[in-house]
């Protein structure tokens, strides 16, 4: 299993510097707290981050004034952003700028510079078309500025890296995990109870059992199948979601892992093997089945499990739930039994919220390098490392 995390690698138009320049006040007045707020998490992201800037003709000619000891009109006084940006020009190696000389699509595309994100301006006059083209054919984020700091922006989810959910919510798989809209290549969704319901001596896997006298494993009961399935088709149908609005031709690989518990290899084969018959067998027509039949045909399913003895040496990692992509991980403290209402295995496809809850998001927007021992930056790294660890992993 690979799954690689993007680099906090930009590509920024320098009309949307110099308007973070000009407008340096505006943005950074405390008069306006929430807008103030977001202009200082975006400098927290360039602070961090490295990557190319282009169309940076007119920024130049305001950098080359203050270079000169001049104090250009157009920056008001005590608009100490104009140093920011000086910096990313003259002093910081991580930022390159782009040649002017030749069109903007060449310096994107032919140049192949690596990139997970672009911000522009605006795009009045189609100004900025080949960003966003390119943007979208790679598969990476692209924001304007209204975008960041419009009243109406979602990248505030990735500023605050939390969002609230409540009780007895009815949500839609496409919104729960907002702002986890862009298609990623493969996506892991990992819980230690993803494949098992019940109490330890009456615990179901994928929603069967084993019969005690044939050890034949059965799946008889509606509820707990009905429980795992509609748990599963939350995950398909958010990355279906975004695999449309991607205009992408293949799917990306999912790989649903969980704990084994009690349960043996051969156990664990043949409970995911008949969980996945009864799936492809299926004669309900609801889309979120349909979708689910869609992976499993493409071969972009993959169970994977966690055995007793790795999960004891991970247990940091492994104890809670994550849902991780290549640009970020999604995770929440009550995992699985945050649907665990008696809705969620009576009525097929209602994901029902069991429970308040605080969602964790950490991105390459809000987080960049390794925190302290057991903090939420070194959780993010180490995720992505240990669920990278073949080794931690059996597949079915």
């Amino acid at each position: 299993m690979t799954i690689k995390l993007k680099e906090n690698k930009l590509l920024i138009d320098g009309d949307f510097l110099q308007s973070l320049v000009v407008d340096n006040n505006e943005y950074s007045d405390i008069k306006d707290e929430e807008r103030r707020e977001k202009f200082l998490h975006f400098d927290r992201i360039l602070a961090r981050s490295s990557g190319y800037v282009y169309n940076q003709d007119k920024l130049l000619d305001l950098i080359e004034q203050l270079r000169s000891g001049q104090n250009p009109k157009e920056i008001p006084v005590g608009a100490v952003y104009a140093l920011r940006v000086l910096d990313m020009i003259d002093g910081d190696k991580k930022w390159e700028t782009l040649s002017a000389d030749i069109s903007q699509e060449t310096i994107i595309d032919d140049h192949n510079q690596q990139w997970s994100a672009a911000f522009y301006s605006n795009n009045i006059s189609n100004r900025n078309e080949d960003v966003i083209r390119h943007a979208k054919e790679r598969q990476n984020h692209v924001f304007s500025l209204d975008d960041i700091f419009g009243k109406r922006s979602k990248f505030d989810l990735y500023f605050k890296g939390k969002r609230k959910v409540k009780k007895d919510d009815v949500v839609k798989p496409h919104e729960f995990f907002k702002p986890f809209d862009i298609l990623s290549t493969s996506y892991v969704i990992y819980d230690p109870y993803l494949f098992t319901s019940g109490e330890p001596q009456r615990r179901r896997l994928f929603g069967g059992y084993f019969h005690h006298e044939t050890n034949k494993f059965t799946i008889k009961s509606k509820k707990p199948f009905r429980g795992t399935q509609n748990h599963l088709t939350l995950y398909l149908d958010w990355i279906y979601r975004c695999y449309e609005k991607s205009g992408k031709n293949e799917l990306p690989t999912v790989y649903f892992c969980g704990r084994s518990i009690q349960y043996n290899d051969k156990q664990m084969k043949e409970a995911c093997d008949g969980f996945v018959r009864k799936i492809r067998e299926s004669d309900n027509a609801h889309s979120s089945i349909e979708i689910f039949k869609t992976f499993l045909d493409a071969g972009k399913i993959k169970f994977l499990y966690v055995d007793n003895p790795s999960y004891k040496k991970q247990k940091v990692i492994l104890h809670d739930n994550a849902i991780m992509c290549d640009y970020g991980t999604i995770w929440w403290s009550s995992r699985k039994m945050l649907f665990s209402t008696p809705e969620y295995i009576v009525e097929d496809f209602k994901h029902v919220l069991d429970d308040k809850a605080t969602l964790q998001i950490l991105s390459i927007f809000n987080t960049f390098k390794k925190g302290k021992e057991g903090d939420d930056q070194r959780n993010f790294f180490d995720r992505y490392k240990h669920f990278n660890e073949l080794k931690l992993m059996r597949e079915l």
